[in-house]
């Protein structure tokens, strides 16, 4: 099946704000140690994972948040970004735009939702996801063939990994952060519950309402401070219900899931060109950078072009022959990765391949014509 990435991006902004040295800085002698990382951490991705299918979410809600309407206590443990990390913010977003990297994020929905909504709608398309973050509370989005990956300590769960890390499945991780809280959210839970015993009533009573209905059952289990549990458990009722709503990730509707808004697209050379020297990148930095997009727009090329006919497409596992055509509809930028340039292609298309390179009059492998005489974009699907 096909595989997309989906990135919980502020993580690893914030990380590299921390991390980095502060002496690094832009052309205007403002610190960009947070891009510098950030950039490093996204050059890293590509050359590791080459997606063809990949998105990166960001929280840009703070007092707009849904989750601030229910309760005002919400991660009001965080004090503000300082203003030169939000500008820092702003620049890894737009660099990932300048890249033509998918790039999203919502003044009301934050950054798990984004990537909830694009996780569930793409296993309705085929796809399965790997969601690189930090954050557990993701690890409730990950099904059969998805994985869960915390790139700084390169750790990777998939659904039965999360079962046997905590004892329950990801379809009961809201409810077990709704029992035991989350502090970096500021989410309270029961005081007094751990993980271990929230995974046991969870695996006893199923979920949330289960444990709830069941209350006076709580004191019977076999665990040791089963009848404090029980009564914990009942003075916090409203409690673990108000957190139920803060840890379940919804869909954000204003969102296009199809995947075919995760295809990396041709940069834009002018407006990317004119960040690197704002930004103050070496010329070194630069080229491995252009090396990973091309290298990524060359792997969206190898596995999702699929040969066809100028006539119809064509037969399963069969290679078909490139037309013999005058077409000068080339969409190719002829880079050494034969990336291309601006992408979606006509139904009439076929791949050159090495297999049928000697029966074509181009001469890289991977560009696609068309009989047509305009240009076209690469197919949007998948």
């Amino acid at each position: 099946m096909p595989r997309a990435h989906l990135v919980d991006s502020s993580i690893y902004v914030f990380r590299s704000w921390h991390v980095m040295p502060d002496t690094l800085t832009d052309a205007e002698g403002h610190p960009a140690n947070a891009v510098y990382g950030f950039a490093d951490f996204v050059l890293q991705l590509l050359h590791s994972e080459q997606p063809s299918h990949i998105g990166f979410a960001f929280d840009l809600c703070h007092a707009g948040n849904w989750r601030r309407e229910i309760d005002a206590q919400y991660k009001a443990n965080r004090p503000p970004p300082p203003a030169e990390l939000k500008r820092q913010f702003a620049h890894c977003r737009e660099l990932l735009q300048a890249s033509g990297l998918a790039c999203f994020g919502s003044d009301r929905f934050e950054a798990d939702d984004i990537i909830g909504t694009f996780s569930r709608s793409l296993r309705e398309q085929g796809f399965v996801s790997t969601i690189i973050t930090g954050d557990k509370d993701l690890t409730q989005l990950i099904g059969e063939g998805d994985e869960w990956w915390e790139v700084a300590r390169n750790k990777r769960l998939d659904y039965r990994g999360i079962h046997k890390q905590w004892g329950i499945y990801p379809e009961q991780v809201a409810d077990l952060l709704a029992l035991v809280g989350d502090k970096s959210d500021n989410i309270a839970g029961v005081p007094g519950v751990g993980v271990k015993t929230a995974a046991n009533l969870l695996k006893k009573f199923g979920d949330i309402d289960g444990v709830l209905n069941n209350i006076d059952a709580i004191g019977e289990m076999k665990f040791r401070s089963a009848k404090r549990i029980e009564n914990l458990v009942r003075m916090h009722q409203d409690t673990i219900r108000l957190a139920k709503l803060l840890t379940v990730i919804p869909d954000d509707p204003t969102i296009n899931t199809h995947a075919s808004a995760l295809v990396p697209c041709q940069w834009d050379e002018s407006h990317l060109g004119d960040l690197f020297q704002r930004l103050d990148f070496s010329p070194p930095r630069q080229k491995r950078w252009l090396n990973a997009l091309n290298s990524t727009l060359a792997t969206y090329c190898r596995r999702r072009l699929y040969a066809r006919r100028c006539s119809g497409r064509a037969p399963k596992g069969i290679k078909a022959p490139l037309p013999q055509s005058s077409c000068r509809c080339v969409i190719c930028c002829r880079r050494p990765a034969f990336g291309p340039t601006v992408h979606r292609h006509c139904n009439n298309a076929a791949l050159l391949t090495s297999s049928n390179l000697k029966n074509s009059s181009l001469r890289a492998v991977g560009e696609v014509i068309c009989p047509s005489q305009h240009t076209h974009r690469l197919p949007s699907s998948q």
